[in-house]
């Protein structure tokens, strides 16, 4: 998969143990870079739209971006 959900947390959520937000990205798990990484999509958790429903939600969006990716073999293989 080239797209992948994380959840992103501030320190007072992380101490309550809840995220406040679900995004997806295509952010290589081994990046270090000084830029961040831009985000396809976010969703925010609220008193709307709670954790689980956020989280679902995510997921659904990431497959959905993973469905068309055809991952080419390095040319010569």
């Amino acid at each position: 998969m080239i797209y992948r959900v994380l959840g992103m947390h501030t320190p007072w959520q992380r101490e309550e143990k809840r995220y406040g937000s679900f995004v997806v990205t295509d952010q290589p798990v081994e990046y270090v870079g000084e830029q961040a990484w831009p985000i396809a999509a976010e969703f925010k958790v609220s008193m709307r739209h709670d954790q689980k429903t956020q989280n679902r939600r995510a997921f659904e969006y990431c497959e959905y971006l993973n469905k068309g990716i055809v991952v080419q073999p390095p040319i010569g293989t």
